[in-house]
């Protein structure tokens, strides 16, 4: 019994140390990294530092859903670790799952290939063959109804999703594409972010053939914007993004920027009214054009002194498209691409201070005449009016209203925040538009998470250097190994 006693106590002292070392407040931590790559960036500490109370993440899990692997129980602690940086400095913080079954979108889900014929199935009985075919219990998951009486995740197409929740206050936390789908530190402290502060919303004017922010066309600007699944999405990086048709809507006074997306058609003068008087107040604006619409955005731009100038910016490229434009970006890190674009010119009369943020190639032109861009090459000619030199295409508008900056950015391209660009970006286009709505947000939004540059990050060996260190980690360091064993073995059979 003593005996018995002594390991019965051992035990218990061991689960009872196990239990409280494993609490996140009493676990210590020192990161030995000289950037700190183990520890949240100090823009993140700040975030969670502010969170005084339990932070309730609840992550809801699909079974029709093609990320539903990542929220079941088998997949716990993988999904767990995503949250251990945090989890440092937010010591209350509660991860929750739900499991339930609704209709979600088959088309796209891998899984489906798996279940045979579908064809003809209620969402109940494809719930049954999905849980079936994965062995999993049907009964854990609730049905559409009951889930429905809990959260409204429609909009979210019915995705395995997180819902954060803070003293009455929510943000969405998703999953995306691509190879890593879990989201990062970035994704993390931009949704915490929202629960603590004011949060920043972008309006897209709407009514006048805009570049949509719904559609997945080419030309249009949903991945920029509201695409859930793209992690640089402005609304997975803090942002509230709306519709606007100021026919019928006024703008609103807590607005961070105004966006006009390439109107095709006249904005109407009631509606111009309202866009100089949200000016007039000091309200930031984002404008972005294509050659051949200088009658339609002009009239916008008139008040504060910019003009988008006739013609299109071509050079001359052996393998490129004449109207291709590699515009140099202002801090001279990195190029952005513009297909098809004017140039702009500015009249400095008004209070604004003027920045030209990306300027076309010194060997291209400006030219009036209509340009052929299936003929090839083509060459600067002055009996067309052509006029070289680089020229800014996009131009930065800044002054002091009251306490606060005015931030007006027109772009006489605006293809670069499209759906094709981002797609196959030829160059900056993400860092670029990141950068454009972080100085909307006065720095808000979205959250910076880089870390200095590592100093160890060049090879300063030569070929011959490598070569005798080759031979002395693969030749000399093994002979050594082996002499020293045989020496050994030698000497245990001499004993």
């Amino acid at each position: 019994m003593i005996s018995y006693s002594r390991y019965a106590g051992i035990f218990a002292l061991a689960l009872v140390l196990g239990f409280f070392s494993s609490r996140p407040g009493l676990i210590g931590y020192l990161d030995m990294t000289r950037a700190k790559s183990r520890t949240l960036t100090k823009n993140s500490q700040d975030i969670v530092k502010q969170i005084k109370g339990p932070l309730e993440i609840t992550t809801y899990v699909n079974l029709l859903d093609q990320n539903v692997y990542f929220g079941l129980p088998q997949s716990r602690n993988t999904d767990l670790a995503q949250f251990e940086k945090f989890q440092r400095f937010l010591p209350d913080l509660q991860m929750k799952y739900v499991y339930y079954y609704d209709a979600a979108d088959l088309k796209n889900n891998n899984n489906m290939s798996y279940q045979g014929d579908i064809t003809g199935l209620s969402t109940r009985q494809l719930a049954e063959k999905v849980a079936d075919n994965m062995g999993l219990d049907l009964d854990m998951f609730m049905p559409p109804a009951e889930i429905r009486k809990i959260i409204n995740l429609k909009p979210e197409n019915n995705s395995v999703v997180r819902v954060l929740r803070y003293k009455g206050r929510m943000s969405y936390l998703r999953f995306y594409d691509g190879v890593d789908q879990f989201p990062s530190e970035a994704e993390i402290s931009a949704a915490i972010k929202r629960l603590i502060v004011r949060v920043p919303k972008v309006a897209f004017i709407t009514g006048h053939h805009e570049r949509s922010i719904d559609r997945t066309g080419e030309r249009n600007y949903q991945m920029m914007s509201t695409m859930r699944r793209n992690r640089k999405s402005l609304i997975n990086q803090g942002f509230d993004v709306i519709q606007l048709d100021l026919k019928k809507q006024n703008i609103p006074s807590d607005l961070s920027v105004l966006v006009i997306g390439d109107p095709s058609v006249p904005i109407g003068s009631d509606e111009k009214v309202k866009i100089d008087r949200y000016l007039a107040r000091g309200g930031n604006m984002l404008v972005s054009t294509e050659p051949g619409r200088q009658n339609i955005v002009n009239p916008i731009l008139k008040p504060i002194g910019l003009s988008v100038m006739d013609g299109m910016l071509v050079h001359s490229s052996k393998n490129d498209s004449p109207d291709l434009i590699l515009s140099q970006i202002w801090n001279g890190k990195g190029r952005l691409p513009l297909s098809g674009a004017s140039a702009l010119q500015y009249t400095p009369t008004l209070p604004f201070q003027a920045e030209a943020l990306a300027i076309s190639t010194k060997n291209g032109w400006n030219r009036t005449f209509p340009v052929d861009l299936n003929v090839g090459e083509i060459t600067l000619d002055p009996l067309k009016n052509d006029v070289s030199g680089p020229f800014p295409v996009i131009i930065s508008l800044n002054r002091q209203i009251g306490k606060r900056q005015q931030h007006i950015i027109v772009s006489g391209d605006a293809d670069f925040l499209s759906n094709a660009e981002l797609s196959h970006p030829k160059g900056d286009n993400e860092r670029f538009i990141k950068n454009l709505f972080n100085y909307f947000s006065d720095g808000s939004f979205p959250v910076d998470i880089s870390r200095p540059r590592a100093i160890d990050d060049s090879i300063l060996l030569g070929k011959k250097d490598i070569s005798v260190l080759r031979t002395i980690l693969l030749g000399v360091v093994p002979a050594l190994i082996l002499i020293a064993g045989s020496i050994v073995l030698l000497r245990r059979k001499r004993n």
